[in-house]
């Protein structure tokens, strides 16, 4: 799932780098967001690989604590975008798609948790 992680912070990224080139600069800090989740599931398996490797512990557990630091920060950050809009047909829009991302994306980085293998 690192391989991954690195694969969907690349395409989000790049939409980012879209929006910034178009000057929609409020597009590009929504777009950003989403960054989070993924690039703490990196930052910590990275981590977690680094401690296996040098005290030879499992240690997944430092994956689940930065998804769900990841989790925690995109959710609060979402809820301050959401609140800068001011309709509130597109405040639900926002919500609700940005929402159901990260619970995919959280589902699926907590269901790999106990497949990692750390060598």
């Amino acid at each position: 799932m690192f391989v991954e992680s690195i694969a969907i912070i690349v395409v989000i990224l790049l939409i980012f780098i879209i929006f910034l080139r178009e000057h929609r600069i409020e597009y590009a800090k929504t777009t950003a967001i989403l960054t989070i989740l993924p690039a703490s599931y990196a930052l910590s398996y990275f981590i977690s690989y680094v401690m296996n490797k040098l005290f030879s512990i499992n240690s997944t557990y430092i994956i689940f604590y930065g998804i769900i630091i990841g989790l925690i920060l995109t959710c609060i950050l979402i809820g301050c975008m959401a609140y800068a809009i001011n309709q509130k047909k597109l405040r639900i829009i926002y919500v609700s798609m940005n929402g159901l991302f990260v619970l995919i994306l959280t589902i699926i980085m907590m269901v790999k948790i106990p497949f990692q293998i750390l060598k």
